[in-house]
């Protein structure tokens, strides 16, 4: 049986219980640029294709575990994994509102609020993402834990400084004016609030292949260096407290990452009921392949960058 952690080696991505109406602010979500993203991430029947996984690993929606779900779910390098490592520290506490900005289908808001007891929200651009995201919330029981919302990351719907901590995990590359996104962060993140970011950045001066994960075709990839965080979110307010680059480690899952899909192929057992081919579509193979080549030969790859507004 093949083991959950080597499953989740890797992946790449309104409180309304807790805010009172006045709270919640118009939201738009404008851009061609935003249709596109929509359009790269939306499969539509992402909910189907989770629910035959659920069978086939023998549950039932009434059954099945977060943790089940995990290898699905967690649409980042590294997966659950990696969201393990990225969350030690954010210092979450049970009484923090903390928003998910690009939640995708809720891996890491399910793993945080179940783990620390916190009431996450994730708003994320993509429609279908968030049904699914609240069917399997309802299904693990977590739905009063966690709130998904369709928005936009320029014009959230959240009043000023009403979240205790912020974070997103492979967001960053479908954005190039980062700056107004670090702004718009901090605006509804509280004074003192921590900001987690893990993003893939550019690091060597060679062009990425695609598709990749994030992106079709270069023009809908902004993948940008470490500097233009530092720089961005340091212009919104965020000041930074630590970064750590997870090149090696997202390496060493994808050297991982192939062994497993090799010995899955052998036994004709490729590609698992629940894993990434859901989110990412009938093309993931050549998504991960160029990426693995991006990172294999330094061209971009996963860092870890902490803020805390000023």
């Amino acid at each position: 049986m093949i083991s959950q952690s080597a499953a989740y080696i890797i992946r790449l991505r309104c409180i309304s219980k807790m805010l009172a109406p006045s709270a919640v602010r118009c939201l738009s979500t404008g851009s061609s640029k935003s249709s596109n993203i929509a359009e790269h991430y939306e499969q539509g029947n992402i909910l189907k294709v989770l629910e035959d996984g659920i069978a086939a690993i023998g549950k039932t929606k009434s059954t099945v575990t977060s943790e089940d779900l995990a290898p699905a779910c967690e649409f980042h390098t590294g997966g659950r994994e990696a969201t393990v490592h990225f969350v030690e520290r954010m210092e979450f506490q049970p009484s923090d509102a903390v928003l998910d900005v690009g939640a995708g289908l809720g891996g890491p808001a399910r793993y945080i609020s179940d783990t620390f007891g916190c009431h996450v929200t994730g708003i994320d651009l993509t429609a279908e993402y968030v049904d699914v995201a609240n069917n399997i919330n309802k299904w693990t029981n977590m739905d009063d834990k966690i709130t998904m919302v369709v928005g936009n990351a320029f014009a959230m719907q959240f009043e000023d400084a009403v979240f205790d901590k912020a974070y997103m995990m492979h967001v960053g590359m479908n954005i190039e004016d980062k700056y107004s996104l670090a702004r718009e962060i901090s605006r509804v993140v509280k004074p003192g609030g921590l900001v987690g970011v893990f993003d893939v950045v550019k690091v060597g001066p060679d062009e990425m292949l695609f598709p990749l994960p994030w992106a079709s075709e270069p023009a809908e990839s902004f993948v940008d260096s470490v500097e233009t965080y530092r720089s961005t979110f340091g212009s919104a307010g965020l000041v930074l407290e630590h970064q750590t680059s997870q090149m090696t480690r997202a390496q060493a899952s994808m050297q991982q990452m192939q062994q497993l899909r090799d010995k899955l192929v052998a036994a004709n057992a490729w590609p698992a009921p629940l894993g990434l081919h859901l989110p990412m579509g009938s093309n993931m193979v050549i998504k991960m392949q160029n990426y693995t080549d991006a990172v294999s030969t330094g061209k971009a790859g996963p860092y870890e960058l902490y803020f805390r507004k000023a």
